[in-house]
């Protein structure tokens, strides 16, 4: 799992232009295909999500942190930390999801 981490990271760095600090959403849509369909429980509604809200590109900081939700937060997300250190995109992400899936509960 470290060694798909270490990809993971890798894959930002390697494909950013140079002197650019954010990769363009389409990019990232389509490198969280290949490198997170078995690994995250909830990428599709990511990929969904993320299509909706960001209209231009994706933080170094959101790139490696989905990583960890995906890998460390259980796919209900009952375990995420809202006061935690996450981006405001996956913070959105989380309560759109629960808030969906509260309504569907319902």
């Amino acid at each position: 799992r470290n060694a798909c981490k270490e990809i993971y990271g890798y894959t930002f760095q390697f494909a950013l232009d140079q002197g650019q600090r954010c990769l363009p959403v389409e990019m990232c849509l389509e490198f969280w295909k290949l490198l997170l369909r078995n690994h995250f429980a909830l990428l599709d509604q990511w990929l969904a999500f993320v299509e909706q809200r960001c209209k231009n590109a994706i933080s170094k900081d959101t790139w490696l942190m989905l990583y960890d939700l995906a890998t460390q937060v259980k796919p209900d997300l009952s375990d995420y930390d809202l006061n935690g250190a996450w981006p405001v995109l996956i913070d959105e992400f989380v309560e759109s999801v629960k808030t969906s899936a509260a309504g569907s509960a319902a």
